[in-house]
């Protein structure tokens, strides 16, 4: 399970956003699930009702989730998404964070590629794809389940064992020299 942390500099609000995105961008969230109420989503995450509410803001702005009055909030039918990149002011931080979290990775594996990662990757021709995934870590606590899909040509630069519990971002940069990148 994905957790918050208070003593990184990313806003809590902001962390929340990602975790219910990411539920629902893996389906464990489908489309029509009604989220936990305010109250108990801000004594899950032991924080006020006003940063769950910036939360599902955001949310709503990228409409992955709606709320009707006196009856909650649910997620969108996926075809309405419009997941937005990470806002500019917060990108620098949330990529050094990156960048330094211990990644343990679960799955490095070869898929089939879906229509949609092969219009995200713009990799039409590609039958197949990389995955990896797994658990980051901040003070030896569990914080986010990232998960990255890689272009083929990309992905099999990689030696399979090759990675380790280390930050993954410098490793793959590492295993994979700039010369290799087309």
């Amino acid at each position: 399970m994905m957790m918050v942390v208070k003593d990184i500099p990313i806003a809590v609000y902001f962390q929340i956003a990602n975790i219910i995105k990411n539920q629902i961008l893996t389906h464990e969230l489908t489309p029509g699930a009604k989220l936990p109420t305010e109250n108990q989503m801000a004594e899950k995450y032991d924080v006020s009702r006003l940063t769950v509410r910036k939360a599902l803001g955001m949310l709503i702005e990228e409409n992955l989730v709606y709320s009707i009055r006196g009856s909650g909030t649910y997620v969108t039918d996926a075809d309405k998404w419009k997941p937005r990149p990470i806002a500019e002011e917060n990108f620098e931080k949330w990529l050094q964070e990156r960048v330094e979290l211990p990644l343990r990775i679960h799955e490095y594996a070869m898929v089939s590629n879906t229509e949609t990662i092969s219009k995200n990757l713009q990799n039409p021709d590609d039958k197949f794809i990389f995955r990896i995934s797994g658990v980051s870590f901040y003070n030896e606590q569990p914080l986010m389940y990232p998960k990255w899909h890689i272009p083929y040509d990309l992905g099999r630069k990689i030696p399979m064992g090759g990675l380790d519990e280390g930050p993954f971002i410098p490793q793959f940069e590492t295993e994979v020299h700039p010369d290799q990148i087309e």
